[in-house]
């Protein structure tokens, strides 16, 4: 019998497997940033105003070591580095644009659903709060 974990799919599902690697509270969001082209690491943090600093840079290591993305170095005058998408990252696209039209589809409900999961965690704080 193949082990679980908390999404009730076997740790060898593919769906399981690749959700893995999108997991983190912002990747979607540096995804969808990086999709035009390569960024800084400053103009991300622009982007996602409410990132801190060292979550930024711990998400970025974790998705170059996904291979999703790619870090640039740059020498010179002014050495900078860039991020930018993979050509793995880039064929994320397709799934990120499908769950931004689903989230479109089901705002009210998930709006619900989010505020209820919010309520339950400041009634009880130490609870962990439950899938509705």
């Amino acid at each position: 019998m193949e082990s679980k974990k908390k999404t009730g799919m076997p740790k060898t599902c593919e769906a399981h497997i690749a959700l893995e690697l999108i997991r983190g509270r912002w990747t979607l969001m540096i995804l969808h940033h990086l999709r035009p082209g390569p960024l800084r690491p400053s103009q991300l943090l622009r982007e996602l105003e409410d990132v801190a600093k060292k979550n930024l840079y711990e998400n970025l290591r974790e998705l170059e070591r996904s291979g999703i993305i790619r870090r640039t170095a740059y020498d010179g005058r002014l050495p900078h580095v860039e991020y930018s998408l993979t050509a793995r990252g880039n064929s994320l696209y397709p799934i990120i644009r499908a769950l931004h039209e689903w989230g479109e589809k089901h705002k009210k409900h998930l709006s619900r659903v989010l505020r209820t999961r919010h309520l339950v965690f400041l009634e009880n704080p130490t609870r962990k709060t439950k899938s509705v």
